[in-house]
């Protein structure tokens, strides 16, 4: 079944509705920390990620936590295979979204699954973050 020109039309703004509403979702804290958090989710060595979140200042932990937060309350619009991902990783994502500490992060994720967990956390929101810097809206 096609659609018509008509119907693309009205589903269009649906659609940048939804975008632009996961790009105001995406914090400042999770913008400065860009560079960082894409860094720790790209990083394949284990030792590497331990160092670098045992070497992370409090806003780089707690913009981990935001990002645990945000997924936990659907600002995210997460694809079923990213869903299956995080699935193993339920009750560490929780946890991670209610520290409100840099020691009580900083031990969940150095404790946590670490590499699978933090990949799979860190992918979506890593791409609204840099959809969020790349727009023209920004000034940049």
């Amino acid at each position: 079944m096609s659609c018509t020109l008509r119907e693309k039309r009205s589903v269009l703004p649906a659609q940048m509705a939804r975008r632009k509403r996961a790009l105001l979702d995406v914090g400042e804290r999770v913008i400065r920390n860009y560079v960082w958090l894409r860094r720790l989710a790209r990083t394949k060595s284990h030792a590497r990620r331990l160092r670098l979140v045992a070497d992370a200042g409090t806003d780089q932990l707690l913009a981990l936590v935001e990002v645990a937060a945000n997924l936990i309350r659907r600002r995210f619009p997460l694809s079923i295979r990213q869903r299956e991902r995080l699935a193993p990783f339920a009750q560490a994502v929780r946890s991670l979204a209610r520290a409100r500490s840099e020691k009580t992060a900083k031990r969940l994720v150095q404790k946590g699954a670490g590499g699978p967990l933090l990949a799979s956390l860190l992918v979506p929101v890593l791409l609204e973050a840099a959809r969020h810097l790349i727009s023209p809206a920004n000034g940049s």
